[in-house]
């Protein structure tokens, strides 16, 4: 089911998941999930940090026709093979992950999987129907490779520092 989508007609609703294998424990892989400086660094081009509110950090989505809306990321939950983080923002926008990380079978490694919910009314819903698809998917594997990249090597190449894979030479 990597990157298979389904959506709801009576909520506009999309889910996405994603797996790939990391030379990683899992501990370590959670520990970056959740370092809002991780954070910031895998999500470069698609969100940028703009502090942080009780146990909360608040994000700037970058949407098409240069708006901005915020949003507030907690994390909800963390275990020994698990993180789950919710947020919610402006327009409805509503997101729920999970970060889940199992032995790789057969193989060294860790395989990681990732699951969003995303949720967004009204003019957010707009453009997440005409403009995000497939953005979420890609960015959904972008943000576990940027993972991957920074736990294994301890940065993230510049030229993937932009979701379109542009870059500017800042990630």
């Amino acid at each position: 089911m990597n990157g298979a989508t389904a959506r709801n007609p009576g909520r506009p609703t999309l889910r996405i998941q994603r797996s790939l294998a990391f030379q990683a424990d899992g501990p370590r892989i959670l520990d970056a999930w959740c370092d809002p400086g991780v954070q910031a660094r895998i999500l470069a081009g698609a969100a940028d940090p703009a502090g942080s509110s009780g146990d909360a950090t608040l994000w700037e989505i970058r949407v098409p026709l240069g708006q901005k809306p915020q949003v507030r990321l907690h994390l909800d939950a963390r275990d020994a093979t698990s993180a789950r983080h919710r947020a919610e923002g402006d327009g409805g926008f509503q997101l729920r992950s999970r970060l889940a990380t199992l032995p790789a079978r057969g193989r060294p490694g860790t395989e990681v999987s990732l699951e969003v919910e995303l949720h967004a009314d009204g003019f957010l819903t707009g453009l997440l129907s005409r403009r995000a698809d497939p953005a979420p998917l890609l960015l959904a594997g972008q943000a576990l490779r940027r993972l991957r990249e920074w736990v294994e090597a301890g940065n993230i190449h510049p030229a993937a520092s932009s979701p379109q894979g542009g870059g500017d030479g800042s990630g």
